[in-house]
């Protein structure tokens, strides 16, 4: 008789338990013992690269605490290794011009990551370190860069590279700045190509609604053909790739 109160008092708790977990619904697998699991994360990230900038926006799906799946977007600027200012000291217009440049690079990249947490971190005030990777396809957009050039009358006119105008493009005496960026945006050529990233990612808001995380990594960005963004001239080679170290500010808010 004992055993059978037992049962009783026993299938009572289990389908009150079973009662109290439907109602909470999502709400309850939202909390485990590490803290709140999320369905969905959006995000923003500033990057400095060794050699240029970025800027992206990611869409991610909580598979667990420690596993995220995204697909992000993102705008970057490429500049070539040997890529430099040089001062103009007969300039009245500009203080300097990238001697050399061919060309301005961008790529718009669509690429698919994921991002999963090593450690656990405490429920307040605690960061998570993981890794985060992703591999996508590259826009590849190039830019006539122009050049302030003096002319005969003392006057200036913008001028871009070609065999044609490479005596006066490269003639220091002559140039008086690099022309508005605006310049050459009719002329964009394009160059596809693939995109593969890694780093360590920490973040100190991995249980709360609002992201915030920083990032430090190795990108390596492939393109069809070589990228000419220099003038061939001194032994300077334009390379089909470009490798960076980079490092990213993360921003954004969890769902």
């Amino acid at each position: 008789m004992r055993n059978k109160k037992l049962y009783i008092i026993g299938f009572i708790c289990f389908g009150v338990t079973a009662v109290f977990a439907q109602s909470s619904g999502v709400e309850k697998e939202r909390y485990s013992g590490t803290g709140i699991i999320y369905n969905s994360e959006f995000s923003v990230d500033l990057t400095k690269q060794t050699k240029g900038y970025g800027f992206g926006v990611n869409w991610g799906k909580l598979n667990t605490f420690y596993k995220t799946r995204y697909f992000g977007v993102s705008f970057t600027e490429f500049k070539h290794h040997k890529e430099y200012k040089l001062s103009l000291n007969n300039s009245d217009l500009t203080e300097s011009v990238v001697f050399g440049k061919q060309n301005n690079f961008y790529a718009i990249t669509a690429a698919v990551g994921g991002k999963r947490y090593f450690s656990e971190k405490s429920r307040i005030k605690g960061v998570a370190v993981g890794i985060n990777y992703n591999v996508g396809f590259n826009l590849g957009l190039t830019k006539p860069y122009y050049v302030l050039i003096r002319n005969f009358d003392q006057r200036s006119s913008a001028v871009k590279y070609s065999e044609e105008t490479a005596e006066e493009f490269l003639n220091t005496n002559l140039m008086r700045g690099s022309a508005p960026w605006s310049i050459g945006l009719d002329e964009i050529g394009i160059i596809p190509g693939g995109t593969a990233k890694i780093a360590v990612h920490v973040d100190w808001g991995a249980f709360d609604e609002y992201l915030r995380a920083v990032e430090a990594g190795l990108a390596v960005d492939v393109f069809a053909k070589r990228v000419p963004v220099m003038v061939p001239i001194d032994g300077v080679e334009n390379r089909p790739y470009f490798i960076n170290l980079f490092l990213t500010l993360q921003l954004g808010k969890r769902s």
